[in-house]
């Protein structure tokens, strides 16, 4: 019987090739699981704040909770203080996926905070600082979600980057040779 050590080396050499891609493989996904980020939030209609994560997230535990805390000039409008000062973050708000995968993943959420008319009716216009954490909120890989803290938030939410300005002055009993009024939006899209 003769033994072609050629091939048996070739088999050897493609079984260990194929073992050593698939745990590097396993361990390259360990050492780049990244911890969920916050990366944007925006407030989209009168009490609508919509959050936008740098990956795919959902809640994973019964028990957890998207938070926030909203304080503008020592008056907080989401969230309490407690009888020792502290200020303590509102858990009770409804969060929902925007077109969320099969399993529930989502990137964006939308966040329910009617408090945003109170802030409407007291004349603000943008939130000195605000807090948002999700608790027991993670990817697909159990990394949570980090907290994530904002300053001078805008609370516009419609017509925000549009202001309309005037290149023409003129009083309406002046005697004009043309009507043309040149109006000009700070948005070109506008």
């Amino acid at each position: 019987m003769v033994i072609n050590y050629q091939s048996k080396n070739f088999i050897m050499n493609t079984f260990n090739r194929f073992i050593i891609t698939a745990l590097l493989t396993l361990f390259a996904s360990q050492a780049f699981a990244v911890e969920p980020t916050v990366i944007k939030i925006e407030r989209t209609d009168e009490t609508t704040l919509t959050i936008t994560h740098d990956q795919p997230i959902k809640q994973i535990h019964d028990g957890g909770y998207y938070n926030i805390l909203i304080e503008i000039n020592k008056k907080v409008y989401v969230g309490i203080r407690d009888s020792h000062g502290n200020l303590v973050a509102d858990n009770s708000k409804t969060i929902t996926a925007v077109a969320p995968d099969s399993d529930g993943f989502a990137v964006i959420w939308k966040m329910t905070v009617p408090e945003f008319i109170d802030m409407d009716r007291d004349n603000l216009t943008t939130i000195d600082d605000i807090f948002i954490a999700g608790l027991g909120w993670a990817n697909n890989s159990n990394e949570y979600v980090l907290s994530y803290s904002i300053t001078n938030f805008s609370l516009c939410y419609q017509n925000c980057g549009l202001a309309i300005t005037s290149t023409n002055a003129f009083s309406t009993n002046e005697k004009v040779e043309s009507t043309t009024h040149t109006l000009t939006a700070s948005d070109p899209a506008a």
